[in-house]
């Protein structure tokens, strides 16, 4: 299946081929993103991690910003 994924961090658009049953948990896995690190935004709704991924999904992967 086929999803697009913009990454904020780098400010990066890419098409990326993934297997069927995959999860945000394996996207992330697969782009080395920390699921710490980053909040995930599917088709502009944040989902969880064990969110399932469909053919043709908007995925956007933000960076948590935290500090004092």
């Amino acid at each position: 299946m086929k999803i697009k994924v913009f990454i904020e961090e780098t400010n990066e658009h890419r098409m990326i081929t993934i297997d069927k049953g995959a999860t945000i948990t394996s996207l992330l896995s697969t782009l080395k993103q920390n699921p710490v690190a980053v909040v995930v935004a599917k088709n502009d709704t944040i989902v969880p991690e064990e969110t399932p991924l469909s053919e043709g999904d908007d995925i956007k992967i933000f960076s948590v910003i935290s500090g004092g």
